[in-house]
């Protein structure tokens, strides 16, 4: 990886992939530190504990996550082409998935039960926001004037399946075994095979 122009943001990208790849006790500041061809020190300056750095990371990850949604909500006025947008960024994520690392959240969010509250929080305020943006394009698509709660028992179901999909990714290494769930959304939501 390329280095950042500032410490703290090169700390911050380095941890994110240590965090995709090895999971939230699976890596260490002495492993970011190497990476970043710095002192241990310097990551104990910008982040004092382990989970000061790991709550940053899942913090920028949640930020990025919903600039994306803002995005695909200005750009596209048809919410059924939104979330074949959202569709579209998940089979992106299946491939890179497979070849590399996994996204950090969902590593955070397999540990949840071993880590820090505040990592619990940052990894629940993602998965919520997830929920409520596709929620949100659910009632658009139905014509509703507020989400229903089938509209957001259907969002947390598609999230959940696709968050199933992706751990099936990761296991055998096959982007392939997204689609299924993909095709199912698309189907039942949208009404083809898009």
């Amino acid at each position: 990886m390329k280095l950042a122009a500032d410490t703290k943001t090169e700390i911050l990208r380095f941890a994110e992939h240590e965090l995709a790849s090895k999971g939230v006790h699976g890596f260490s500041f002495r492993d970011v530190a190497v990476a970043c061809h710095i002192k241990s020190s310097s990551v104990h300056y910008h982040f004092p504990k382990k989970n000061d750095l790991i709550v940053a990371v899942l913090d920028e990850f949640v930020d990025r996550l919903k600039t994306q949604f803002e995005t695909w909500t200005k750009e596209e006025l048809d919410p059924e082409q939104r979330l074949k947008r959202y569709l579209g960024r998940m089979r992106e994520l299946a491939r890179e998935c497979s070849s590399r690392t996994f996204c950090p959240m969902m590593m955070a969010a397999a540990e949840v039960g071993s880590t820090d509250p505040e990592v619990t929080r940052v990894t629940r305020m993602f998965f919520d926001a997830a929920i409520q943006w596709l929620a949100e394009q659910l009632r658009a698509i139905r014509k509703h004037d507020q989400p229903t709660p089938d509209d957001l028992f259907d969002a947390e179901l598609m999230y959940n399946m696709l968050e199933g999909g992706m751990i099936s990714v990761r296991m055998t290494g096959e982007p392939a075994r997204i689609e299924t769930v993909l095709r199912t959304i698309e189907k039942q939501v949208l009404g083809s095979g898009a």
